[in-house]
């Protein structure tokens, strides 16, 4: 099964972009590539939407933190 990130600006019929941030991070982690791309649909979902979610750019490098560690870990929760 081929498993395509959509990354960056545009339209994406399959769901909400990958915020370039987080999909850096992905790209620079093997093991938490792995893990998002695991996750459900509903789970990647989720998860864009709790970075994108962030008030500042600092919440935002924050969340993506949170959740890269959680992924490298093998888990899809974050909260």
């Amino acid at each position: 099964m081929e498993n395509n990130v959509f990354v960056g600006m545009g339209h994406n019929p399959d769901g909400p972009d990958v915020p370039m941030g987080l999909g850096m991070q992905l790209c620079q982690d093997p093991d938490a590539m792995h893990t998002y791309g695991a996750l459900s649909k509903a789970q990647q979902e989720a998860m864009i939407r709790y970075v994108q979610g962030s008030a500042t750019g600092e919440d935002a490098h924050e969340r993506i933190a949170k959740v890269i560690r959680s992924l490298r870990e093998g888990r899809g929760d974050w909260s």
